[in-house]
């Protein structure tokens, strides 16, 4: 079960990294979503498909020119470590 609190408290984190990403406010609504779908996850394919989609938003908007590779590298590891933090805290049969 996820705890709010902490999900509230990562996805703040995640919304002043965003800004420094240089995100439109549509684009940092859409990245938070994605992230907390992984923070939700309460299966491990669940939260590996959700990491995988944030990574493929992060790969479009680098194809559409709205980011930068490394802008684009920096979103795939917040989301890897957010979906390896709750793999971590996932039941050993999940």
């Amino acid at each position: 079960m996820s705890n709010a609190r902490t999900d509230s408290h990562i996805l703040s984190s995640l919304a002043a990294y965003d800004a420094m990403l240089g995100l439109s406010s549509g684009q940092t609504a859409r990245w938070e979503n994605l992230l907390l779908k992984i923070i939700e996850g309460t299966l491990t394919h669940v939260v590996m498909e959700a990491a995988g989609r944030a990574d493929g938003y992060a790969l479009g908007l680098r194809d559409a020119g709205g980011i930068t590779g490394i802008q684009r590298e920096r979103m795939a590891c917040v989301a890897m470590a957010v979906a390896a933090e709750k793999i971590q805290c996932l039941p050993d049969d999940a």
